[in-house]
């Protein structure tokens, strides 16, 4: 099941294998040296193999004691692949033979993982909480908790699933999945908004579980935990990785608060210019294109030049909204000054420029930026887009007055109404 410990390292089921592919005089039977090349690979995750050696045991050799256990093992190699429906029924099918009483029950366990994964959760449940009543004190009792704890969580029962996965870590502190439970309870505990709860476990954890996986997820959780709890002394970092954090677990409300909060707190500091732009973004899907573009003109002003060309890119593009086209311009040729800017949003930049220009019947340079998006853009949908534009903006110049130049800067569209032209792929 979950973070199980290997007792083959993988060098030892290659050199098995070996043995079984290409001197199977030595040693061992064959039966044998199919059933521990397969447990060894199952207990390194080598699932492919693992299949295939059991399969190969199971078929040639249905008669042998070690079926029934070979038979779990390849529901677990199955499930390891991704097999869910082959495995569930595996694991079944395994239940069905002369187990011994702990293999019967793991078999159960390994069920209730298949349903889980199958996202059959309430019947996940069921197994989970039969084995761990069946034994509260065998070797899997803790696998079987820590499951039910997760299905708790899919079934909106998050109290449940607290007590579960603190039940874990108080009874096996030493278990390979304490970490993960414990992790897990104070993630659902500040889901909860138990903030002080959540707080204790995730300052001890980086001690406690020493070169742990989730350390720097833990470290980022309490970061949000302490800002959402009103920790006055944030600093930018924490506010930034709250807001990030926030974001992750979909809390939009908290996210933008951190955002806010960094900027009022710490008004100079470059992540308060990445936050100005992250908050536009936000405004900008809202349709609120005002405010979008007074953020992103705030966080143009960021050193980092990356920040500066997407929040000029996003000032020009609500400008366009807004139909403010002179300033649009000006902020796409802001962007595209920037040196060394992805070219991605480069070409963006030239497109709505290119924009700008033909809302204010500004033909000829609208020609030349279609044209250079045209012919340059690494954007497939934009290039076509603007292939589009430049027939159109040539049908104009054909027809413009003889003498006129195509840039008149006050020149604005026939019946005063903006075009409906929009580059491909833009909001």
């Amino acid at each position: 099941m979950k973070c199980r410990p290997r007792r083959f390292s993988a060098f030892v089921v290659f050199i098995l294998l070996a043995v079984v592919t290409v001197a199977p005089a030595v040693a061992l039977e064959e039966a044998d040296r199919l059933y521990l090349v397969g447990e060894g690979a199952v207990n390194d995750g080598l699932n492919p193999l693992a299949m295939r050696v059991l399969e190969r045991f199971v078929t040639t050799y249905p008669n042998d004691p070690r079926v029934p256990t070979a038979t779990l093992l390849l529901g677990r190699a199955a499930l390891g692949v991704g097999l869910g429906e082959a495995a569930l029924e595996t694991f079944r099918k395994a239940q069905r033979m002369p187990l011994p009483a702990d293999r019967a029950l793991e078999a159960r366990l390994w069920e209730g993982e298949a349903l889980f994964r199958l996202k059959r959760y309430a019947d996940a449940r069921t197994a989970f909480e039969e084995v761990f009543r069946s034994d509260p004190k065998s070797r899997i009792a803790p696998d079987a908790l820590y499951g039910l704890a997760w299905t708790e969580l899919e079934g909106k029962r998050p109290d449940a699933a607290i007590k579960q996965f603190r039940e874990v870590v108080a009874t096996w502190p030493d278990h390979a999945l304490a970490a993960s439970a414990s992790f897990y309870a104070a993630r659902t505990l500040v889901e909860q908004k138990r903030y002080a709860d959540a707080a204790p476990m995730l300052v001890e954890f980086p001690t406690k579980y020493p070169n742990h996986a989730l350390i720097p997820e833990s470290q980022k959780l309490l970061a949000l935990t302490r800002v959402s709890g009103g920790d006055s002394k944030a600093t930018a970092e924490d506010l930034y990785e709250a807001a990030r954090t926030a974001g992750r677990l979909n809390r939009a409300k908290d996210q933008e608060a951190a955002w806010r909060r960094l900027r009022k707190e710490f008004p100079d500091h470059a992540l308060s210019r990445r936050a100005a732009l992250d908050l536009a973004n936000v405004a900008f899907k809202r349709r609120e294109y005002k405010d979008a573009g007074a953020l992103a003109r705030a966080a143009a002003g960021s050193d980092d030049e990356a920040v500066r060309a997407e929040a000029l890119l996003l000032a020009g593009e609500s400008d366009l909204k807004l139909k403010r086209f002179a300033e649009a311009a000006k902020a796409f040729e802001g962007v595209t000054s920037v040196e060394g800017i992805d070219a991605g949003v480069r070409y963006r930049a030239v497109a709505g420029l290119g924009l700008a220009h033909e809302e204010r019947q500004q033909w000829r340079p609208a020609l030349t930026a279609y044209e250079s998006v045209a012919a340059k853009s690494p954007d497939a949908a934009l290039r076509d887009w603007a292939q589009e534009r430049v027939k159109v903006v040539k049908g104009r110049l054909a027809t413009a007055p003889k003498g006129s130049s195509g840039k008149d800067s006050d020149a604005k569209p026939a019946g005063g109404k903006s075009s409906d032209a929009k580059p491909k792929g833009k909001s």
